[in-house]
């Protein structure tokens, strides 16, 4: 008994007519409770079926299993099958690499063990029951990142490195499903270039990308390498900072390509997320960056093409929690960001690998967690809403009275992308993600009135209604404690600014440092009071605001 890496293919059943948008989650698999550390890779989709790859890593592990199990009920995976190959160990490529035939699945990587000198490559093909047909296998320190499957189904178009006279170059290389090379080639320069990704183009050719560190001023620079339709060389673009650089590559209906990744900033070694659009030549268009912050580092490695734009994930780690969340980013076809959404299912490492716009418009990602206690590293299988919300939305919030006939509304709804306010007066105001959570509004007159908050996205609602009444101011302690004191120190005169004033509803006293009351005569202005300190002495004095309702705050006001 020993360790081995094993590849997996899970078959998930999908009924869109019955798949509901009550149906989001976010789950990990322990496969077999067997395996030490388990990983899914890629999502694929066709007629109405989700396909998830990956890989375990465990004991006596054999050389793949196969599981399916209804969408709706994720939590319920159905039997696996074994094939017993201890010897050698079996990955799944880092870009896409599994395909779904008419009839066949097609899964693509490198393998190395006991029985194998160097590592080669491999292509596993198995029916929709997972049952072998045959496995293809490519020699001489071969490694396949990614592979298409041709139109015909007859052919496959892999991209990986391979080694030759020292040097590690792309490679790309078309062969029939019996492992008969059609053609190959190399692409690269003296040093070393590993592909990550791979795509059609709509000229027929293929583009791939990785990174090189035989050419450009980093130590690993992004790599572009675009052919012809026989893997002919057409042009190459290099392009990153002076540190290391990844890209990935997704080919558009338009002859654009599509160039995303990480990329590591020189001076602060942090590491931000790229999209750099090129023409069909090569000529780019635009390139824009993306990230949190500072001091975090975001990287995007696998992408899904939706309607309104594009979808990508991959992770997002920050200086306050050094372990990464798993994160999606959306935007527009322009590269502009409409949302981005962070991840954490455990404590420890959170990762995405690849995602998947479905028919409906929801979101499947997948990926893999650490371990954490008890736990081992787990695959991680994450289904949300359009907007990326692994939740339904749920509306919430609360209402303070500012002053007579007007008030302030936090929304606190949660998991929404836009809501609508129903004042109860006839008027409404509509809300975007990016709006503050405060709005205020003012009413005609002070009657009773029912306001209904309605919390929206992707078609989904939820509401929330209470009564109001805006006569009385409603002030908390937390609202009292933000009232302001200016200039201080003071020497002439303080001015209170007091949140939802109105002058009959508060009292405002000073006291010396010995506690003695001093006596004032504060001025009712809009805003609060404003209060003559010319002939009190010089000193620290306690300003007491109290509230009619009970609430009381204090604050320390110096007068020169």
């Amino acid at each position: 008994m020993f360790k081995n890496i094993a590849l997996i293919i899970f078959l998930l059943q999908l009924s869109l007519v019955s798949w509901s948008q009550m149906d989001l989650f976010n789950k990990t698999y322990d496969l077999g409770a067997l395996g030490e550390a388990d990983g899914f890779t890629d999502l694929r989709y066709k007629n109405d079926t989700v396909y998830v790859s990956g890989s375990t890593f465990g004991w006596g592990f054999g050389y793949r299993h196969f599981s399916s199990f209804n969408i709706n009920t994720p939590q319920n995976i159905a039997t696996y099958k074994f094939m017993n190959n201890t010897i050698n160990s079996y990955y799944p490529g880092l870009g896409k690499s599994l395909m779904v035939g008419v009839n066949k699945l097609i899964m693509t990587g490198s393998v190395d063990g006991d029985s194998i000198p160097d590592a080669l490559s491999y292509a596993l093909i198995t029916n929709f029951n997972g049952d072998s047909l045959r496995t293809v296998f490519f020699p001489d320190s071969t490694y396949i990142q990614a592979s298409l499957l041709g139109i015909s189904e007859e052919f496959i178009i892999s991209a990986g490195s391979k080694t030759t006279n020292s040097n590690i170059d792309f490679w790309l290389v078309k062969y029939d499903t019996s492992g008969n090379i059609i053609w190959e080639n190399n692409y690269g320069g003296n040093s070393i270039e590993e592909v990550f990704s791979l795509d059609h183009t709509s000229d027929g050719g293929y583009v791939m990308a990785g990174y090189t560190n035989s050419f450009g001023s980093g130590l690993r620079d992004v790599y572009v390498v675009k052919t012809d339709s026989m893997g002919i060389f057409q042009w190459q673009r290099v392009f990153g900072g002076v540190k290391n650089d990844i890209g990935f590559v997704k080919a558009l209906e338009n002859g654009d390509i599509l160039v995303y990744g990480g990329t590591v900033n020189s001076i602060s070694n942090e590491t931000s997320s790229y999209i750099r659009k090129f023409d069909s030549l090569g000529i780019v268009k635009w390139h824009k960056e993306y990230g949190y912050s500072i001091n975090y580092d975001d990287v995007i490695q696998s992408m899904s093409l939706s309607t309104t734009g594009y979808i990508f994930a991959g992770f997002s780690k920050d200086a306050t929690d050094n372990n990464p969340l798993g994160w999606l980013l959306k935007t527009d076809f322009d590269g502009n960001e409409l949302w981005s959404r962070r991840f954490r299912k455990r404590d420890s490492d959170n990762y995405f690998r690849d995602v998947l716009e479905l028919p409906n418009g929801d979101i499947m990602v997948c990926g893999f967690v650490f371990s954490e206690g008890n736990l081992s590293q787990d695959a991680w299988l994450v289904r949300t809403n359009c907007l990326g919300f692994d939740t339904l939305p749920e509306a919430n919030g609360e209402v303070v009275v500012l002053a007579e006939k007007k008030v302030r509304l936090q929304n606190m709804s949660k998991a929404w992308g836009n809501c609508i306010i129903d004042w109860g007066d006839g008027t409404s105001n509509y809300l975007y993600e990016d709006y503050s959570t405060y709005i205020e509004h003012i009413y005609p007159n002070t009657q009773a009135r029912t306001i209904k908050i309605t919390a929206i996205a992707c078609g989904v609602e939820d509401t929330m209604s209470f009564t109001i009444v805006p006569t009385m101011v409603n002030v908390t302690k937390e609202t009292l404690d933000s009232f302001s004191l200016y200039p201080n120190p003071t020497s002439a005169k303080v001015t209170l600014q007091i949140p939802a004033f109105q002058d009959n509803d508060y009292e405002v006293s000073f006291y010396n440092n010995l506690g003695k009351r001093v006596a004032i005569s504060p001025i009712a202005t809009g805003i609060g009071y404003e209060i003559n300190t010319s002939e009190i002495s010089r000193g620290i004095y306690q300003v007491v605001l109290v509230h009619r309702n009970g609430v009381r705050s204090v604050k320390k006001l110096v007068v020169q």
